[in-house]
């Protein structure tokens, strides 16, 4: 196409939306929702067009066309001020004053006192009916007018009668929050607009009719090239979709938000915008959830009702500053996880109230240990850590977050596995779409030997996040604990298609290759691992056991390296115990796992119920662990 017809094609686009904003310029309700319609396009696909052509959202398209037409009709006088505001579609006169006033730069009574070559008027693209065409329908609205009151009254009168005869609005029950847009005009608020989608996923998922779909498998519908509304619909098993951006300065925020029926056909239920200082953000998260429940007719428990209705306020620094941890916290990096740790601290330090801030600490230092990338007795952990699970307690209005935090350090730090759990199910109470909590749950479960509960717990984390490539390595490790090794097998594989580095998903499926004795797979993948991470001398002792003794031989190798670097670096003593088992040396096997169970090793609760400890349960040093870590026997 060439750029002249494309450039005709985008002028006639143009045309056409004016024109159907003009046929419907007195009414005020006309919006988003009722231009796509009209359009006979959905709402996103008028929003990205829009964008493209004229860089602006839609209601700022609608806004702005309605004050050139009042510019129009204020230049030739033809009305009051007041009765040109509702003429244009405005249902206040003076939010059309203060809206004229911030576009134009003075207020419309100062029009007629301008002389014309002053106006700096803002036209559009295809508007050359003018003031011909205005002039031509004032004699009629007058008529108009006089007719509002009989149609006022036929309306009121039809709206008893369909209250009373016709079928209510559909009940919905699932619902998925797409990644908001960052309209704030700054690229380095995205840290933002980010933790406010997770934070309004977080308070919708309290509401126990609904499923809500989590946050890791909304994010993949970022960008412009986007699946239709009924696409990703059908892909995250939900009903309705809830789209929006996020627009504001310093503390104040806008939210604009538009909620979609996707079945049987695309339909906008309402399109609504909330604005709030950042210091009640709890109060607009609340107040969105309540508008949701209501349009698709989803009841609140009265429990729930109480939950919402606390809303308190929050310190605006505190909460940016969480919001930046939290968003480099979601990376899992060392370097990001230490940055995270300064963001969290500052938010303590601003408000030493502030629960969230403690949640964000505790989950940096449960990383760091999961990651091996401190000791639990290196630099004061211990003591750091047990001080903060005391602060977490102490602190009122906690929310499911914080019972996530104490639910983890429960099991992974102080190895209380059924207080463990009864955290975790606080926070389900809580969030009873909180699929995070419902997947460390899974394994908690597991190491207490529950494995039909823990297989509840996980089939439902994935349903609420069906594209979380953790939430499906945790599936492969749960089914690995109930000795299902070919559907691990197949579970883990195909999850890898997707994310073929996700080092979870490859230590369990190379677990489940050496339960099968498939041993050159499980060890291709050992060598896979290492290559990803660079490390050419753990590969290199890979190869040269393998000559030597083949799989064992490749395993010993690579344990006999990390003892090597464990006199200058801190690593694992579980890592070094879990090759030696793997290779079959159950004397070392056994001694570098009490090794890790002096350091307190995150990973430990685990020796009660993964297969590979197996060929150590008649061990009477083994049976001395389990006792130790008050694990069931075998």
């Amino acid at each position: 196409m060439t750029p002249s017809k494309e450039l005709s094609k985008a002028e006639a686009f143009i045309k056409k939306v004016e024109g159907i904003v003009r046929e419907n310029l007195e009414n005020e309700q006309f919006g988003v929702n009722e231009l796509a319609e009209q359009a006979g396009i959905s709402r996103s696909q008028l929003h990205r067009k829009l964008k493209r052509l004229q860089s602006k959202s839609v209601s700022q398209f609608i806004r702005e066309f309605r004050l050139e037409q009042a510019m129009i009709l204020l230049q030739n006088d033809v009305a009051t001020v007041s009765e040109i505001a509702y003429r244009v579609g405005f249902g206040s006169p003076s939010y059309f004053n203060k809206s004229f006033h911030k576009y134009y730069g003075f207020p419309p009574g100062e029009v007629k006192n301008k002389p014309a070559s002053e106006f700096q008027t803002k036209t559009v693209a295809g508007q050359d009916t003018g003031i011909h065409e205005i002039d031509q329908k004032t004699e009629k609205r007058s008529l108009k007018f006089k007719l509002a009151v009989i149609i006022g009254i036929v309306v009121c009168a039809s709206a008893i009668i369909g209250y009373f005869y016709l079928p209510v609005r559909q009940s919905h029950k699932s619902i998925a929050v797409l990644p908001l847009n960052n309209y704030t005009g700054d690229p380095e608020q995205d840290y933002f607009v980010q933790g406010f989608h997770d934070a309004l996923i977080g308070a919708l998922g309290q509401v126990s009719a609904l499923r809500v779909i989590s946050r890791t498998s909304t994010l993949q519908y970022t960008g412009g090239d986007l699946p239709s509304i009924q696409e990703i619909a059908k892909a995250l098993d939900v009903e309705t979709l809830v789209e929006g951006s996020v627009m504001g300065s310093g503390n104040h925020i806008r939210i604009q938000l538009q909620l979609i029926e996707a079945f049987p056909e695309e339909r906008h239920l309402w399109a609504k915008e909330y604005a709030r200082d950042l210091r009640n953000i709890n109060v607009l998260q609340s107040d969105v959830v309540r508008n949701i429940a209501e349009e698709i007719r989803v009841g609140l428990t009265p429990k729930e009702d109480v939950l919402l209705a606390q809303t308190p306020a929050v310190d605006p620094e505190a909460y940016k500053a969480y919001l930046k941890g939290k968003f480099h916290w979601d990376k899992l990096t060392e370097k990001d996880l230490n940055i995270a740790m300064e963001y969290f601290e500052l938010a303590r330090k601003i408000d030493p109230e502030y629960p969230l801030a403690y949640a964000g600490i505790s989950l940096v230092w449960g990383g760091r240990l999961q990651q091996g990338l401190t000791s639990y007795f290196n630099s004061g952990t211990e003591m750091k850590m047990a001080a903060l699970k005391a602060k977490v307690m102490e602190l009122e209005k906690t929310p499911p977050e914080v019972y996530l935090t104490l639910g983890t350090m429960s099991c992974w730090v102080d190895w209380e596995y059924r207080e463990a759990e009864a955290y975790f199910r606080k926070a389900i109470e809580l969030n009873p779409n909180y699929s995070t909590a419902r997947a460390y749950l899974s394994h908690v479960l597991s190491i207490l030997q529950k494995p039909d509960e823990a297989m509840v717990q996980i089939e439902t984390a994935i349903k609420l996040d069906p594209f979380n490539p953790l939430f499906q390595a945790l599936y492969g490790m749960d089914l690995m604990y109930s000795r299902q090794f070919n559907k691990a097998i197949r579970v883990l594989n195909t999850s890898l298609r997707k994310a073929p580095t996700d080092p979870i998903a490859l230590s369990t499926l190379k677990t489940a290759y050496h339960m099968k004795g498939m041993y050159p797979e499980a060890l291709a993948i050992w060598k896979l691992s290492y290559e990803a991470k660079g490390d050419g001398q753990a590969v290199a002792a890979l190869r040269k056991g393998e000559r030597e003794n083949g799989y064992p031989g490749a395993l010993e190798k690579l344990a006999e390296l990390l003892i090597q670097r464990s006199d200058t670096a801190y690593v694992t003593p579980w890592q070094i115990g879990t090759l030696y088992t793997r290779a079959g040396n159950k004397e070392k096997a056994v001694t570098w796992l009490e090794k890790a169970y002096d350091a307190r090793d995150s990973n430990m609760p685990y020796i009660g119920v993964d297969a590979i400890f197996d060929i150590l349960r008649s061990d009477p040093r083994f049976q001395n662990l389990l006792k130790k870590m008050n694990l069931p026997l075998p």
